[in-house]
């Protein structure tokens, strides 16, 4: 059993993985006797945290500013969120220097992952902005019969350990494309 004074800090360094781990290693030290599944929704925590540090590597998702920790269930694979205020790191250490060794991969791939969630933060203002600057809401030019190619590429470039709520099976997939045409495909209209 963990004992709260067996652990004064806990410094969270590298990707929202690896912050949102040292989240949990907290939720667990505040709560010894509730498995990390019971923490799963809002404000299921209820207890201070030793200090939590959290220095990010990565463009990565912002853990380091957020009451949210992201967990993988080991035996489904599907990922869900604890969130409570004792989550958020006392202390972000944000060094570009941190990042500079990175392959240019892993770099790219944070960055466009911050951009993202930024994209997504602001969802309702780019919907209000696409409509005063006349940018259509689907993507035209999308085939019917190209949409099983489409999705098998997307599928097999899934990364299950990108920290999203749900990775999209195949044929999730092929519905998200259709919607993005706003199920008007070329030479069907």
């Amino acid at each position: 059993m963990l004992r709260e004074s067996a652990c004064q800090a806990i410094i969270g360094f590298g990707g929202g993985s690896a912050m949102d781990c040292a989240k949990g290693v907290g939720a667990r030290i505040a709560q010894p006797n509730k498995p990390i599944n019971k923490m799963r929704g809002l404000l299921r925590v209820h207890r201070l945290l030793p200090l939590l540090i959290a220095v990010p590597n990565t463009a990565g998702t912002g853990s380091e500013v957020t009451l949210a920790a992201v967990i993988t269930d080991d035996e489904t694979h599907h990922k869900y969120p604890i969130n409570d205020f004792v989550l958020l790191p006392r202390f972000a250490v944000h060094d570009p220097e941190f990042t500079r060794g990175l392959p240019a991969s892993i770099t790219g791939q944070t960055g466009m992952g911050a951009l993202t969630h930024a994209v997504e933060a602001f969802i309702d203002w780019v919907d209000r902005m696409n409509a005063a600057l006349d940018i259509p809401k689907y993507v035209t030019g999308i085939r019917r019969s190209d949409i099983p190619e489409m999705a098998a590429h997307a599928d097999a470039e899934a990364n299950p350990l990108y920290p999203v709520p749900l990775l999209m099976d195949r044929l999730e997939l092929m519905r998200m494309y259709e919607v993005v045409a706003g199920d008007m495909f070329e030479g069907e209209n």
